[in-house]
């Protein structure tokens, strides 16, 4: 027999949304609760990269509450829900499973603990800086958080470390613990224009991207 929850959604994406306010997302994005309702008691939480018709299936078998996840499942919008087709497929079985989706995207790739810090801990950095905070976000002049929010993070390379590329390379995948490291010359030019301007005034530049391939989620249990 399941306890009664101690938490309702809105507990926790009220957290999550000072963590990552939704103000500092991309113009484009689509952010927050996307489905669900704010009062709905939660036991258990799931936490995905990606919602999927797997993920989903996961969350019903688990008895979830609320799925936790990066990317938007409604993005950029959607004109129906049904089930011809992927999006209204999932979102119908979200519906009829009582279970709320909540989204935390590019604003966690701002935050100054999101994404890009993390990331720039993990392998070491030291005198870590937000690399742009610009106009990227759909801040406005009442609703500006109260630490700096940006994209990318650059900090000091710890002067003991090697520098060579090679070396550099190995030494990152050790940091990372990671099986394989692909380098990409071409990726840049995917990037944003507004970073690439950041970047080309670096003298060394590292463009540092983690792209996660997976088979299950994680799942996190609520303190009840």
């Amino acid at each position: 027999m399941r306890k009664v929850p101690r938490f309702n959604v809105q507990h926790i994406t009220s957290f999550l949304d000072a963590w990552a306010p939704p103000q500092t997302q991309f113009s484009y994005d689509n952010v927050g609760l996307l489905s669900g309702d704010p009062q709905q008691p939660v036991a258990s939480v799931l936490v995905t990269l990606d919602v999927t018709d797997a993920v989903i299936e996961e969350a019903i078998a688990a008895e979830i509450d609320l799925i936790v996840a990066h990317h938007p499942l409604i993005f950029p919008k959607i004109t129906r829900v049904t089930s011809e087709n992927p999006t209204g497929r999932m979102l119908r079985k979200l519906i009829k499973h009582d279970i709320a989706l909540f989204v935390s995207h590019t604003n966690l790739d701002a935050s100054p603990t999101g994404v890009s810090h993390m990331l720039a801990q993990e392998i070491g950095l030291t005198d870590i800086k937000i690399l742009d905070t610009g106009s990227h976000s759909t801040f406005n002049q009442t609703e500006q958080p109260e630490t700096p929010h940006g994209m990318g993070a650059i900090g000091t390379l710890p002067v003991s470390e090697p520098h060579t590329q090679e070396q550099f390379f190995n030494w990152i995948s050790k940091r990372l613990n990671l099986n394989s490291f692909r380098l990409h010359p071409k990726q840049l030019r995917r990037r944003p224009m507004y970073l690439l301007r950041q970047i080309l005034n670096i003298t060394i530049i590292l463009w540092i991207t983690l792209r996660f391939y997976y088979s299950t989620s994680d799942i996190l249990k609520a303190s009840r």
